[in-house]
């Protein structure tokens, strides 16, 4: 399966923006993913919903013109952390996003 060609820089972009949990914090990530979510002319902010004692999770409230209908698109932006026995057995940096034999 191939993604369309708008995609593929969407989520190399993504995947080099640390976001692991812990420490959870998703800041960086939300920013970029409001970013582009106002590029592509829909509503976007960003929103601390989390506890106080976890100011960093945050979430990316996006909006298509006003009224009802709505729809929610809830999604994980952070990203589990890589162990040091796993990062040895990858080729390239995993934040890097290379393209190799057509795979990010």
């Amino acid at each position: 399966m191939s993604l369309p060609t708008e995609l593929v820089p969407l989520l190399q972009a993504l995947v080099r923006i640390p976001s692991p949990n812990p420490p959870g914090d998703t800041r960086d990530v939300a920013a970029f993913i409001a970013e582009w979510m106002r590029a592509i002319t829909l509503g976007a902010d960003v929103k601390t919903l989390a506890p106080e004692d976890k100011p960093e999770a945050v979430s990316v409230i996006a909006t298509v013109g006003q009224g009802h209908p709505i729809v929610l698109v809830h999604a994980h932006i952070d990203t589990v952390p890589i162990a040091q026995q796993e990062a040895r057995r990858w080729s390239v940096d995993p934040y890097a996003a290379e393209i190799r034999a057509n795979r990010v």
